[in-house]
């Protein structure tokens, strides 16, 4: 149990690294002040599931709003492209690659957790999942060694 959810904090990691460096990119293409900044409080912002992306944006609009509002609206626009495809794409592939766990899998389990849970079923859907996976592999690993050793059983008592 551990070991997925090590995995699963290893699986959102790598998806905050990946768009702290499409923030940052995006950033410095559009030629905004401190992108560097931005892009890193964009990155760690997307280690809180679902809100976090709306939240790393705030700094960057409060920074630029008054002294650059047509950058930040083209920042704006880029960051809520990025959060789709991200939504969409990169996580469900990442976090689904590195705890085995098929993306359309993730995407239904996140649909079906928001709707019923909302945010916080949404934050722990996968993980939660991934921990219930592993258990029936567990419980299903038990009880074929139990059919075996009956089996044995039965064979040494003939």
């Amino acid at each position: 149990m551990n070991a997925t959810i090590a995995r699963y904090i290893s699986g959102v990691a790598i998806d905050a690294i990946i768009i702290g460096c499409l923030a940052f990119i995006g950033y410095s293409v559009i030629g905004l002040k401190y992108a560097l900044v931005f892009a890193i409080f964009s990155g760690l912002a997307n280690l809180i599931p679902y809100v976090g992306p709306s939240i790393g944006l705030i700094p960057m609009i409060i920074a630029n709003v008054f002294t650059d509002p047509h950058r930040m609206l083209i920042a704006v626009i880029y960051m809520l492209i990025i959060q789709q495809v991200d939504g969409n794409i990169l996580y469900p592939r990442i976090v689904g690659g590195v705890m085995k766990v098929h993306p359309i899998t993730i995407l239904v389990l996140l649909l079906l957790s928001s709707n019923i849970y909302g945010v916080i079923g949404m934050i722990v859907a996968v993980p939660t999942y991934s921990i219930l996976k592993e258990i029936s592999k567990f419980l299903s690993r038990l009880y074929e060694n139990h059919k075996i050793m009956k089996e044995r059983e039965r064979q040494l008592a003939k």
